[in-house]
């Protein structure tokens, strides 16, 4: 079993924060995120860009266009 000094619970911009700032302070950071594609709701389903997107371009996959953009 893995061991971990910090597990964050999701990975909206406080949990990316969080998990990069316990890596800077030398500890090991689990990210657990229950979507598919790290950013949290608000970066890949809930921003009023990411809805603006989808209604403009009904055909584009919003999760996969922001992963990409993330990695």
């Amino acid at each position: 079993m893995e061991k971990y000094d910090l597990i964050v619970v999701g990975s909206g911009p406080g949990g990316q924060r969080a998990a990069i700032q316990a890596a800077k302070f030398g500890k090991r950071a689990a990210l657990v995120e229950k979507l598919e594609v790290i950013g949290g709701t608000a970066i890949n389903t809930g921003t009023i860009p990411s809805k603006t997107m989808s209604c403009i371009f009904p055909d584009i996959n919003i999760k996969a266009f922001t992963a990409l953009t993330i990695a």
